[in-house]
């Protein structure tokens, strides 16, 4: 497909040793870039080493590209996308899935995580997992570094425009008419989230058929309360500074409060500042600050006047240690009210990593209904149906036994034949 693509693009040698992001040269915007169009591919590259999976097969061709994009306030910045071309891929089906990388750092990025596999980034493993599951369906994939390249976990603004930008660089490098589905989970769910939204204003030329959010956090104060002193505590620091990343006023509010603390990705983070109480004894009362309280405000999907215009399948475990499910609650009825076709699948299981497992399967068939036309099959524009797992989810165990015998074909198809 690649000889599609007739204008400029720069290619880089892929015998390059891998170098975290801060130091790898593609990562940078060439020179005069500002005067790009938005989602124009501006670099690729195939990686610098192979997509390291260690939970689930990659059957695919990787590539790396360079995209223009914006942030906020509407200056120029660039954004990786890793895209996954499977064997026998469907051109006309792209699935830009936005990993939950809940991180503030450049070199956490998914791009680089995919092939570095280190413990540091652990959870791009679980999301290789997922995507496996997508290229099993033949759909092409992409990952865009969602976040941007000042990690500002979680802004809505520049993560919707970075995603949005990456699928138009999609549709110029795979297929014109090409169909597009989301997936996130988590953060990854929260930047999802906000491309549904911005996507008729700001995108309208990309067919959209649909988005499915796990673990979604509306209310990012509740879930700064929520982890607080528990085992998720570091996502206080790495929320507190991916906010700072964009915004100088909320950078210098927190500092009223304390240092600003050491990054780290988002398992690192958990294991380092596991049990801290920050809103007690690093940052007290901080959850209570006027000028950041602004800012949690203005990137929580609560209270928004503006709401997805696509359909929406949102999957949830009943009891979560991170993101509270009554928040969810909250942003279904309110897009409900709003007229969003939504299917809310509530798991009455515990725990949030678990449920990025068990929601999954249900969110692919759920999307492959969507990229068929398929009508939903329930009454009004909404429902809401809660199960004992989600794997229980209408066609899931068969989907999982196909799935897991393409697995294996493929695992033992890359064993040394003697």
């Amino acid at each position: 497909m690649l000889s599609l693509i007739i204008f400029s693009i720069v290619f880089t040698s892929s015998s390059l040793s891998l170098l975290p992001p801060h130091l790898d040269e593609f990562y940078k915007p060439p020179k005069n870039y500002n005067s790009t169009k938005v989602g124009e591919i501006l670099k690729v590259r195939p990686p610098p080493g192979p997509i390291r999976s260690y939970l689930a097969p990659i059957n695919a061709i990787a590539w790396q590209i360079l995209v223009r994009s914006e942030n906020s306030r509407g200056e120029p910045n660039v954004i990786v996308m890793t895209l996954l071309e499977p064997p026998d891929a469907n051109p006309k089906r792209i699935l830009s899935y936005q990993p939950f990388e809940n991180a503030a750092i450049l070199d956490c990025s998914p791009s680089y995580a995919l092939l570095s596999g280190s413990f540091d980034i652990f959870e791009t493993q679980c999301d290789l997992t997922f995507i496996s599951m997508a290229l099993s369906q033949n759909w092409i994939v992409i990952i865009p570094d969602h976040e941007g390249p000042n990690s500002v976990f979680p802004v809505a603004k520049e993560s919707a425009f970075a995603i949005l930008n990456c699928m138009r660089a999609a549709k110029t490098f795979i297929n014109e008419d090409a169909k597009f589905a989301l997936i996130g989970y988590s953060g990854g769910a929260h930047s999802s989230a906000w491309a549904t939204i911005y996507h008729e204003s700001y995108a309208p030329e990309l067919e959209l058929v649909g988005a499915a959010l796990g673990g979604l956090f509306p209310n990012i104060s509740a879930l700064l309360e929520n982890v607080n002193g528990g085992p998720y505590a570091g996502l206080i620091v790495n929320t507190l500074n991916g906010l700072s990343n964009e915004y100088p006023e909320f950078k210098n509010a927190l500092h009223k409060y304390g240092p600003t603390l050491k990054n780290y990705c988002l398992f690192s983070s958990a294991v380092h500042y596991f049990g801290t109480h920050f809103n007690e004894h690093i940052y007290k009362n901080f959850l209570y600050d006027e000028t950041m309280k602004k800012y949690y405000l203005k990137n929580d999907l609560l209270g928004q006047d503006k709401n997805p215009t696509v359909p929406i399948f949102i999957y949830h475990s009943k009891i979560n240690e991170i993101a509270p499910i009554d928040e969810t609650h909250k942003i279904i009825t309110q897009w409900c009210k709003a007229g969003v076709t939504l299917e809310f699948a509530e798991d009455a299981s515990y725990n949030h990593m678990v449920e990025a497992f068990s929601g999954i399967p249900a969110s692919i068939l759920w999307l492959n209904d969507r990229f068929n036309d398929e009508p939903t099959e329930f009454e009004g524009n909404c429902h809401w149906e809660k199960r004992v797992s989600n794997l229980l989810y209408p066609g899931v165990p068969n989907f999982l036994k196909e799935y897991l015998k393409i697995s294996a074909k493929q695992y033992l198809s890359q064993l040394p034949i003697r």
